[in-house]
C-alpha cells in the first residue's frame, strides 16, 4: 500500500514540479531499472543507454500513465521494450559470414 502512495506521490510532483518530480522517480526507481535492463542486455554502455531512454520516455509520457495502474510495472515494461530494442539492433548488425563452415559472424561496418 506504501508503495501506491509513494507511486502516486512521484507522478502527481512530476506533473506539478517537473525537475523534482524527475528527481525522486531516478532515486526510487534508477539503479533497479538499470540493473533490471543489465541482466537483459548484459553491457553496461548499453544498459546505461537503454535507462536513459526508458526515464525519458517515462517522463514524457506521464499523462499517458493509467492511474489505477502500478507505475513500477509500466517502468519496467517500457525499460524492457528498450532493452528489447537495443538487443534487436545489434542483432542487426551481426551478418553471417557467407564462407561455408566458418561459423561465426562479422559486425557490419
Amino acid at each position: 500500500m506504501m508503495d501506491r502512495l509513494q507511486e502516486k506521490h512521484i507522478v502527481t510532483t512530476i506533473k506539478t514540479d517537473p525537475g523534482r518530480g524527475f528527481r525522486m522517480l531516478m532515486g526510487r526507481y534508477g539503479e533497479p531499472v538499470y540493473w533490471h535492463i543489465r541482466r537483459l542486455v548484459v553491457s553496461h554502455d548499453d544498459a546505461e543507454d537503454a535507462a536513459q531512454e526508458t526515464f525519458i520516455r517515462v517522463f514524457r509520457s506521464i499523462g499517458q500513465f493509467r492511474k489505477g495502474s502500478s507505475l513500477k510495472t509500466w517502468i519496467y515494461r517500457i525499460a524492457t521494450n528498450e532493452a528489447l530494442r537495443i538487443l534487436e539492433r545489434r542483432r542487426q548488425e551481426l551478418v553471417p559470414l557467407d564462407t561455408p563452415g566458418s561459423g561465426g559472424f562479422l559486425r557490419k561496418s
